[in-house]
């Protein structure tokens, strides 16, 4: 037999984990997945891609944009992004994205507290063409990715 404490015989580790039953497993699960969340999601600061496309080529788009943890803009390639805050109580800001060349998609990226939080809402509010002519936002598509 095994050695004794008091009379009783010394329960190993292993046993002494296993006694706890459901309640340990449960507990040691909850310590795993707190651990290893961070490394496994993509949260925390980032970049969201955001592309503009249109049937015509355009120069220069204005949006809105709402939504928490917004931090700041950044253009792409020949792209262009100047924003600020309208309100920050409202987590509300307006956009403007230029692009002289006028070749193509404006691609433009959002810098975000939380990429795993939900993405801030866009609105097309004005278009123009390189040729400096108001363009019509009907059909103008604005979609959003993670990078």
């Amino acid at each position: 037999m095994g050695a004794t404490t008091q009379g009783r015989p010394r329960m190993s580790r292993v046993k002494r984990w296993r006694s706890g039953g459901n309640v340990v497993k449960a507990s040691w699960g909850v310590v795993a997945l707190l651990v290893l969340a961070p490394g496994c999601s993509d949260s925390g600061p980032g970049t969201l891609m955001v592309t503009v496309a249109a049937p015509e080529a355009l120069g220069a788009v204005s949006l809105e944009v709402v939504g928490p943890g917004v931090l700041g803009f950044e253009g792409m390639g020949s792209t262009e992004a100047y924003g600020g805050a309208v309100s920050a109580r409202e987590g509300r800001h307006r956009l403007v994205v230029v692009d002289p060349t006028g070749d193509g998609e404006l691609r433009f990226g959002i810098q975000v507290q939380d990429v795993s939080a939900p993405w801030p809402t866009l609105t097309v509010v004005s278009a123009a063409g390189t040729d400096d002519l108001e363009r019509m936002s009907a059909g103008i598509e604005v979609s959003v990715a993670r990078e």
